[in-house]
């Protein structure tokens, strides 16, 4: 996640493996923004092979702004 002229760090990031992953085959990862809280932006996603969901992940990113944080 990306801000313009700012960066996000990664405050938390929990990934649930809900079914075997297989390798050696396109899988489809997607990602949202849930909603943003001030410099807190709630993220989620999923993991797909096919219709498949096999694991899920749910992240909390904090906006940096790299100008204040040099001084």
């Amino acid at each position: 996640v990306t801000v313009p002229k700012q960066q996000a760090g990664k405050v938390t990031l929990t990934v649930k493996y809900l079914r075997g992953t297989p390798i050696r085959t396109p899988l489809t990862m997607e990602a949202w923004i849930d909603r943003v809280e001030g410099r807190k932006t709630f993220v989620s996603g999923e993991l797909r092979n096919g219709d498949v969901v096999t694991a899920t992940a749910t992240g909390i990113f904090i906006s940096v702004d790299h100008q204040i944080v040099k001084q």
